[in-house]
Parts: structure tokens; C-alpha cells; sequence
């Protein structure tokens, strides 16, 4: 059981996230002297200049579920910039997150303001702002390393149309997969994405096999979409089953010469020749995940890892 001090009238307390290690939890107290509030996350400090509003409670904390120890969430930066933080080990460290490679800056931002080029996820903060963000940062547990997102790249935390980017190792890398608001989904444990546009006339619904870098209940292989027909004049429920599009079993290649579709992957690695690598809060995990050009049906009881 957790001892918490007394709680003032200057002060407040508010639970984030929760396991059964440890809490995460908002402070937020006025300092007199200062004539300002200051918050972070609960002690021993952990994170500094926390984004949570006094009207309406907002705030872009997520705990990242297809991968131990990762959560993200907003911080308002010494000049009142607002940044993406992520932190690997349960809140030991925060950082900002990388740059996708398959995304620019602008021209302004890069030549004057090189530093503040990176990502900035768009969570419950924008959607309070009337942003056109459609959802939440998503992530399941069976889907390992997976992340969906809103974001926008570069100084213009105000962008009126954030992208789609995609995280396949936890949040340690990222790349812009689509362009402009969508509703997505992660299905068949990772290893189909799919996203639906938000405001453009419907189109045939972009799907991926490959980690997110080709468009195209998480363990599901039905998606339905509900939306309104103008040349009906009713709302109209579209169920996908993409059973009947891929079609091809996976292969463990168990025979000799053979890769087969999957591969073993290190979560948390970033220098695969040192002895600790890939090692977060005490222990190493390993993974058995479908290669990102493995386009197929996992089938129950075949190959579920």
C-alpha cells in the first residue's frame, strides 16, 4: 500500500496508470512565491513540466501496451513548446522521440530551429483542441512492439491535418505511413493494419502486411465499417474478411535451408554486440514475430506465438 502526504487546497494528486509494480501519478502544486503551478509525475520525480490541464484534466499520458516498460506522454518545454516524451524503463528515463526518416521538417523549422524537428504525437491534448485526430495512440499487448498514431513533425504543434506514423519496435523508431487523419485498427496479432480515411469520400480501405511500411480484438480477421451512403441515404455497416484475401498458411521453416515467416526479434535492442543489450528492468525478451515481408494468415493454433 502506497503512502501519500496530505493533500492540501494548493495542491492535487492524479493516478495515470497503474501495475503491479508500481503508480504513476500527477502532482500539481501552486507555488505562493512563484504565482505559477508546477507539475510532475509523482516521487521519486520522474518526469518535469507534465501537460495536464486544470479544466478539463486532459492529458496525453499512454501506457504503451505491446511492449514492457514503454509509456509516452506530453511535456510543456522550458519556452511553452509542447513535446512528445517516451520513456523505455518505466519512467527511469524520458527522451523525445526520433525523427521518422521518411519525413521532413520545414524548410523554416530545419534552418532556425533544427532541435525542435522531431515528432510530436497528437493523443487527448489535440483532440480537446478540435484537432483532426480521429484517435488515440493504439497499441495491443499480442501485438508486439506495434504502435498506431497521429502525429506531425516539426515546430507546428498546431497542425490543423496530423499523418498516420507507425512504430514496429516499441516506440524507439518511427515512419510516416499515411497521409492525413484516419481510424485504424490492428488486427491478427500485428500482423494486419488497417486504416480508414477520415474526411475524404470513401476509397478503398488501405491495409498492411508488412509492419505498416506498405499501405495497403486485435486477434481478429473481421473489420466492420459503419458510415453513411449519400446515394442510399442510410448508414450502411461494410464487414471485411480478410481471410478470403490472404490466403497463404505460414511457414516456421523448421526444414533445413528454409527461413520460413518468421524471426526472433530482441525487444528493446540497440547494439546487438554488447552483453546487455536489449536488457530493461532486469531481464531480456524475446520474440517470435512475422517478418515484415511475410504477407499471410496466422492461423489459430498454427502459427499464434
Amino acid at each position: 500500500m502506497a503512502q501519500l502526504p496530505t493533500v492540501n487546497h494548493e495542491q492535487f494528486y492524479s493516478i495515470l496508470a497503474s501495475n503491479q509494480d508500481m503508480i504513476f501519478m500527477h502532482t500539481q502544486v501552486l507555488e505562493p512565491s512563484m504565482c505559477q503551478m508546477t507539475e510532475e509525475l509523482f516521487s521519486p520525480k520522474s518526469l518535469e513540466r507534465h501537460l495536464y490541464t486544470t479544466t478539463g484534466s486532459e492529458t496525453d499520458f499512454t501506457a504503451i501496451s505491446s511492449l514492457r516498460g514503454v509509456y509516452m506522454t506530453s511535456v510543456l518545454s522550458e519556452d511553452g513548446a509542447m513535446e512528445t516524451v517516451i520513456t523505455f524503463d518505466q519512467g527511469a528515463k524520458w527522451q523525445t522521440l526520433r525523427r521518422p526518416q521518411n519525413s521532413h521538417c520545414d524548410t523554416e523549422t530545419s534552418t532556425n530551429r533544427p532541435n525542435r524537428c522531431r515528432l510530436l504525437i497528437h493523443a487527448a491534448y489535440s483532440i480537446t483542441m478540435m484537432m483532426n485526430v480521429p484517435m488515440l495512440p493504439l497499441s495491443q499487448s499480442s501485438a508486439v512492439g506495434i504502435i498506431l498514431a497521429h502525429g506531425s513533425v516539426g515546430d507546428e504543434v498546431s497542425s490543423l491535418s496530423p499523418d498516420v506514423y507507425v512504430s514496429d519496435d516499441g516506440g524507439y523508431s518511427w515512419m510516416l505511413a499515411l497521409r492525413g487523419p484516419h481510424h485504424y485498427a490492428i488486427m491478427d496479432s500485428g500482423g494486419l493494419l488497417m486504416a480508414v480515411e477520415q474526411t475524404n469520400a470513401p476509397r478503398p480501405a488501405p491495409f498492411s502486411g508488412f509492419h505498416g511500411q506498405r499501405a495497403g480484438g486485435s486477434r481478429s480477421m473481421n473489420v466492420s465499417l459503419w458510415g453513411y451512403r449519400n446515394d442510399f441515404s442510410k448508414w450502411v455497416v461494410i464487414t471485411i474478411d480478410f481471410r478470403k484475401i490472404l490466403t497463404r498458411d505460414c511457414e516456421y521453416g523448421q526444414n533445413e535451408g528454409t527461413e520460413g515467416d518468421y524471426v526472433q526479434w530482441l525487444a528493446h535492442s540497440a547494439d546487438p554486440s554488447g552483453s546487455h543489450d536489449g536488457c530493461v528492468l532486469g531481464y531480456k525478451e524475446t520474440f517470435l514475430r512475422l517478418r515484415k515481408d511475410s504477407v499471410l494468415l496466422e492461423r489459430e493454433g498454427l502459427c499464434r506465438h
